[in-house]
């Protein structure tokens, strides 16, 4: 995996905007544009964020909330959906001791699918996300199919 940058004093809408035109140039089929995390809403990022997908006009919007941040995961996704519009989530830190309340509330408050999730910190611990083993895992038997 290749990461692009032009430093933390460069613009991100810029930033992504040159990382769209260098995959396009190398021949890449999948850029993910990585934003600054965030438990707080603010004004000033979400006009960045909306700056952002209006310059790379993304297929996907994925919002990454924290598993562990149970019940507040549904404000926060509400929020960003209203702001910028998202098309799913990434739920991170599924590895840990959460329960999948933030999946619920992600996926009720927004309407829109869970697309993938972290079970670790490297980017093979990215994994599509099943409901039915969410489901089974909160029912006890382990997640077994």
């Amino acid at each position: 995996m290749d990461v692009f940058t032009l430093g933390v004093e460069a613009d991100p809408v810029d930033i992504a905007r040159k990382a769209v035109e260098k995959a396009v140039e190398g021949g890449y089929d999948t850029v993910l544009v990585d934003t600054a995390g965030r438990q707080v809403i603010d004004v000033d990022l979400m006009d960045e964020l909306k700056r952002m997908k209006e310059e790379v006009n993304p297929d996907e919007t994925l919002l990454v909330v924290d598993a562990m941040t149970g019940q507040e995961a549904a404000s926060l996704t509400l929020s960003f959906d209203n702001a910028i519009g998202i098309t799913g989530a990434i739920l991170s830190k599924l590895d840990g001791d959460s329960r999948g309340g933030a999946a619920v509330s992600v996926r009720g408050v927004s309407g829109k699918p869970i697309k993938f999730v972290g079970t670790g910190e490297k980017s093979d611990d990215l994994e599509p996300f099943y409901p039915d083993r969410m489901a089974s895992r909160d029912s006890g038997d382990g997640g077994r199919d």
